[in-house]
């Protein structure tokens, strides 16, 4: 996928998960639960399409729900 295309990917799913929040505030405190879920889910989309092994990976998601809210923060 396009590093373009991967950014606005991300943008839209930013402005979908707050749109969300804004409508029901009290999903906020279940946040870092969510991420966690989000991704394990993930880790096993991965290994299940790439050559990675789950050792490549780390255990837990690095980034903070902070992080994955903030519209300047961008993984490289």
């Amino acid at each position: 996928m396009h590093r373009l295309t991967r950014r606005y990917t991300i943008k839209e799913q930013r402005k979908k998960v707050i749109d969300l929040l804004e409508d029901n505030p009290s999903f906020k405190r279940s946040l870092g639960d969510t991420l966690s879920n989000a991704y394990e889910d993930a880790v096993l989309i991965v290994l299940k399409e790439t050559p990675l092994d789950e050792s490549d990976l780390p255990a837990s998601c690095p980034y903070t729900v902070e992080q994955v809210m903030d519209n300047h923060f961008w993984p490289e």
